[in-house]
């Protein structure tokens, strides 16, 4: 059966190709949705503050509520949660197009929509997760979850090329309702999923009872610890770049918006390669070795981005430079992402899974908002090239630690 696995063989399977269909859909919306309320805030409030205020809402319910919206919908329908959440947003993003169109949309309603989205996500998001393993079996995980990756990446590059040219075309309102119209049809997709049976509990323990079991789980299986350290760490290291891109550019290259399309475009494309030979490089190398080039590459890439800065006046040598190491940023940060999935899910138990990926997301996604307040206060006090530069030592020491003392070479283990 193993060699007979490839990304054919997995497109085959009937139901899994419906919640690829369903998730390459939500992605395409939520490409659109990154552009058009990001320029929306903005239009209707004239304050970069406030959509800074709107961006770290979108995760504020991911880091409250999505542990234990793992434990609440672990021993119920998962996949009529997804259909659920997928309609309520749905109906949320609808009552922003049409607020938007009668010009009635205030900065205050904006953020609170913004929220009441992502705490639906913070319930879908595990549904998510544990609806894969019970649709496919544990040898597609590495095809799966490379495909599922790739795929996502390229409707996300289309999402975001388009979304200026639909926005320009009739208008951001509308452009708002095509996102909305993205979950309905996600929405009518998963719901045509015919999920497998299985042992249904009749009793629905409490929620913070499966949220302790949850961490117990955790506590118990140090691999899936060692995974989240890394996944924090990892969102750590790339806080600076994501939040002071604009600002490298402008400031220390220069240079205009062109360079940051460059930037996207280059790391999109490595992240959708890197994405697609993840299961050939792993029939050759072993997680644990995969992660850490993978860290070492965040560390070079890092001090590049620093150290390009005199090259900036001889264009073809400066824009070589960027679209090569974007790219090979975007192949490994890719890779080293869905090493990390898979290796989850190998190690976690099925009847864990919703509330174990959920307490790992939490914890994962709270250190961007952490990473955030700390670039942001240095900032104040120290340039951009010092910032990036102490990243890169950072994530420089971290790889060494783990490497030296034999952490990542656990993971191989867990995973098996």
């Amino acid at each position: 059966m193993k060699n007979k696995i490839n990304f054919k063989f997995i497109l085959k399977q009937k139901e899994y190709r419906k919640l690829l269909c369903a998730n390459i859909i939500n992605r395409f919306g939520d490409s659109i949705d990154a552009i058009a309320l990001t320029w929306l805030i903005y239009q209707i409030s004239s304050s970069a503050s406030l959509s800074a205020l709107n961006f770290g809402l979108n995760f504020v319910p991911s880091a409250l509520f999505t542990p234990f919206a793992g434990a609440f919908v672990e021993k119920r329908n998962k996949k009529m949660i997804m259909v659920l959440t997928d309609l309520g947003r749905g109906i949320l993003v609808s009552l922003i197009a049409f607020l938007t169109l009668t010009q009635k949309l205030e900065p205050y309603m904006l953020l609170i929509f913004t929220f009441l989205i992502s705490t639906l996500e913070a319930f879908r998001q595990p549904c998510g997760s544990s609806v894969v393993t019970t649709l496919i079996s544990k040898d597609m995980y590495a095809h799966a979850t490379s495909l599922s990756n790739s795929l996502s990446q390229v409707t996300e590059l289309i999402g975001t090329a388009a979304a200026g040219v639909i926005i320009g075309l009739i208008g951001i309102g509308w452009a708002i309702f095509i996102d909305a119209l993205t979950f309905f049809l996600s929405a009518l997709i998963i719901f045509c999923i015919h999920m497998p049976k299985i042992q249904k509990t009749a009793d629905h323990p409490p929620v913070l009872h499966q949220f302790k079991e949850g961490m117990r789980y955790i506590q118990k299986h140090s691999t899936i610890l060692i995974n989240c350290i890394i996944a924090s760490v990892m969102n750590i290291c790339l806080v600076p770049f994501n939040s002071l891109q604009s600002a490298l550019v402008s400031d220390l290259y220069g240079m205009g918006s062109e360079v940051l399309s460059i930037i996207g475009v280059s790391l999109s494309i490595g992240m959708i390669s890197g994405s697609l030979v993840y299961p050939k490089f792993t029939e050759k190398m072993k997680t644990s070795v995969l992660m850490f080039i993978s860290f070492i590459m965040i560390s070079l890439f890092l001090t590049f981005c620093i150290i390009i800065i005199p090259i900036k006046d001889i264009p073809f040598l400066f824009f070589g430079s960027i679209i090569i190491f974007c790219f090979l940023f975007g192949f490994f940060l890719a890779m080293m992402s869905a090493a990390n999935s898979v290796a989850l899910l190998k190690m976690i138990d099925q009847d864990y899974m919703a509330r174990v990926m959920s307490i790992f997301n939490a914890v994962a996604i709270c250190s961007i908002p952490i990473g955030s307040f700390i670039v942001s206060f240095l900032t104040s006090f120290l340039r951009i090239e010092i910032i990036f530069i102490g990243t890169s030592l950072l994530s420089c020491g971290f790889t060494i630690f783990m490497k030296t003392k034999k952490i990542f070479d656990r993971i191989d283990v867990g995973s098996e």
